[in-house]
Formats: C-alpha cells, sequence, structure tokens
C-alpha cells in the first residue's frame, strides 16, 4: 500500500539518488490512491504504480507491469512499511512475507516498519477504541517477537529491529506514545 504521494522524499526518490536506473513499483489496494499516485509522481522510465492487494501477494508478483519492471532473479527490495499492522491475523501477514521472500533472490532486502506492542498501553486502549466507534479495522500492535518472525530467512542489518527513530539517532525527535518499529534484513543464500 503505497498511499498518496507526500513530500518527498519518496520511495523512488531516495531509490533515485543512489541509482537513477533502478526501477520502482508501488502497490496499492485503493483505485484511487493508484490514480493519484501516477498523477502525482513524477511518471518515468522504469516507475510505476499497480492496483493489487497485498493480502494476495501471488497477484502482486504475477502483475504484468511489476513483472516488466522487477526482475526476481536479481536481488531487489522490498518495502514494507505501515502496511502489516493493518493486514489482520486472519489474512496471516506471516505468510504474505513468506510468499515474498520465496520470489527474492538472495542478496535481496526486506524492510519493514510495524506498530508495536512497546506503545503506551493507553494508546493503544485508544487506537482499539476509534476502530470500534468507526468501523475502521483495528491495527495491530505486534510484540517485537512476532515482528522479527517477518524476517526468517534474513540476516538484518544493524541496528536490528529498532524503535524507527533510532535510524537516525543524530535527530532530534519527540517522545511519542506510539511506537513504530522497523528492521532491514538481507536474503541469506
Amino acid at each position: 500500500m503505497c498511499g498518496i504521494p507526500t513530500t518527498p522524499p519518496n520511495v523512488h526518490d531516495t531509490v533515485h539518488s543512489v541509482d537513477p536506473t533502478a526501477h520502482v513499483v508501488y502497490v496499492d489496494v485503493d483505485p484511487m490512491v493508484v490514480v493519484h499516485s501516477q498523477a502525482l509522481r513524477s511518471v518515468g522510465p522504469g516507475l510505476t504504480t499497480i492496483l493489487a492487494d497485498i493480502r494476495q501477494p501471488e497477484t502482486v508478483l504475477d502483475h504484468p507491469r511489476l513483472q516488466a519492471h522487477i526482475d526476481f532473479d536479481e536481488p531487489v527490495g522490498i518495502v514494507i512499511f505501515s502496511v502489516l499492522d493493518v493486514i489482520e491475523d486472519k489474512d496471516d501477514p506471516l505468510g504474505i512475507v513468506q510468499q515474498l521472500r520465496e520470489r527474492m533472490a538472495p542478496g535481496s532486502y526486506l524492510g519493514i516498519s510495524h506498530l508495536s506492542a512497546r506503545s503506551a498501553p493507553d494508546a493503544i486502549a485508544h487506537s482499539h477504541k476509534i476502530s470500534q466507534e468507526t468501523g475502521f479495522p483495528e491495527v495491530a500492535f505486534r510484540p517485537d517477537e512476532e515482528v522479527l518472525k517477518f524476517f526468517d530467512g534474513f540476516d538484518l542489518v544493524k541496528p536490528g529491529l529498532v524503535d524507527i527513530r533510532e535510524w537516525h539517532p543524530e535527530q532530534d525527535t519527540p517522545q511519542v506514545k506510539i511506537k513504530l518499529v522497523g528492521a532491514v534484513g538481507r536474503k541469506a543464500g
């Protein structure tokens, strides 16, 4: 789920700052988001947005436009930020990541961020209350042990699974009640 683009840098901006020829494919389940994404992002060679549901990873992986841009026989990078926490357990978020991992060549990277059970109990309770009042699906505040399972088959890159504010500890960030953890792993092989 790529969401409507925000102020740069977006994923493709960061990727292209390292390799201007890299291909980037965004995925979202909302048709309006896909239309806005295609209109607002600088559309250029190697950049596209597709309509697909991550809960059906085979549909994502077999999408013709993704296949036209990404060669899974070569190392790739997959970024799943603030997505798995909105995937209900019944939709098997761990199985989704496992299917993605199976297609990734050795040397590929996986980046994940996730709402954390490290969050303040009152913030978690408030989030659940909002879901009950609005009918919006509850988000999952998973413990570190569960988030780490998404990285089975990957070697974590330093600093490992941490509060995302620790990725750039030199930046002064405010204390927050809702914690987001994240990590990057490299597929062994």
